[in-house]
């Protein structure tokens, strides 16, 4: 019966000349609305989008950031195991209820304490495993979108010194009063660098690319946000393989829709896949992805990135 109607409405726009009676237009159109599941999956995101949005930009009242510091554990997500990628490089995914997985990305500092990318709350049992690798020092708020569970950390740990981007830093200062801008090379100390990407829309200007020196400084690790995910399979559900979210490695369709200039952000993913001793490419979305190959002929990151879109 779906496809009936859809092959009727496809039929009606391509044949603008082709008449029926009005009653019929209207009643395959209701039908064919009400019985496209898409419609509905679009409506509710849509309303998810608005409450996001609304939560990333808008003023909160005293209660909702009394709850935003809560370490309840009723308030903290379902997450993940803390998984090793290197001596000195970790990540944790946690579970949203409305999307895809979160990624937190760990590195240890020089110093010896920690830099955390994308908050992820975690469990009693999780932090005491977090506290186990070092004490937090920075965390890296890498958008407006992804700042849930930043003021826990903060509030747990009060000289934690909190980042933004210099487009995300008033609206994170709405939780955050001593959130600072990492666009002044505030984390070169650390031999991090910060990228801003080229040929995005301004909806996508305050995302950066951190390439954090693992391993010691002898590898390079880049860290995405929202501009590269990397779902696998078992974590693409319906709707993000509707949205065009995955499974795959790259820029997702809502991505896409963000880029201006599509031949310079392509010649700026191919120049970051030209990074010396290139080894880890973390998402916010998905998996690690890790290079196993010991030569530049066969790598496989440059090669992904390139293609990424």
């Amino acid at each position: 019966v779906h496809g009936d109607h859809t092959r009727s409405i496809r039929h009606w726009a391509c044949n603008p000349g082709h008449r029926r009676t009005p009653m019929s237009d209207t009643g395959v159109s209701v039908l064919a609305a009400v019985w496209s599941w898409r419609l509905w999956i679009v409506a509710a995101l849509l309303g998810l989008a608005f409450r996001w949005w609304r939560r990333a930009n808008l003023p909160i009242s005293e209660a909702e950031l009394e709850e935003l510091k809560s370490w309840d554990e009723r308030q903290i997500w379902s997450h993940r195991q803390i998984e090793r990628l290197a001596d000195d490089l970790w990540i944790v995914q946690g579970l949203v209820q409305y999307g895809p997985p979160r990624t937190m990305t760990i590195f240890a500092l020089p110093s010896g304490g920690l830099l955390l990318y994308s908050a992820v709350a975690l469990h009693a049992d999780g932090m005491r495993e977090l506290e186990s690798l070092g004490d937090p020092e920075i965390l890296v708020v890498p958008s407006h979108r992804h700042q849930r569970d930043a003021l826990r950390f903060k509030t747990r740990y009060p000289r934690l010194r909190v980042y933004a981007s210099d487009e995300d830093v008033p609206v994170v200062r709405q939780r955050i009063p001593d959130v600072m801008s990492y666009d002044d090379d505030a984390l070169a100390v650390y031999g991090i660098s910060v990228l801003a990407p080229v040929g995005v829309r301004q909806s996508m200007a305050n995302e950066r690319v951190l390439v954090l020196p693992v391993c010691g400084g002898r590898k390079r690790a880049l860290v995405f946000c929202d501009l590269i995910f990397n779902l696998s399979p078992s974590q693409s559900t319906r709707v993000t393989r509707v949205l065009g979210s995955g499974p795959f490695f790259g820029v997702t369709r809502i991505g896409a829709c963000c880029i201006r200039d599509r031949h310079a952000f392509r010649q700026w993913l191919e120049e970051l896949g030209t990074i010396k001793r290139l080894s880890f490419v973390l998402v916010t979305h998905g998996d690690p992805v890790i290079e196993i190959s010991s030569g530049t002929d066969d790598a496989v990151i440059p090669q992904l990135l390139a293609d990424a879109f």
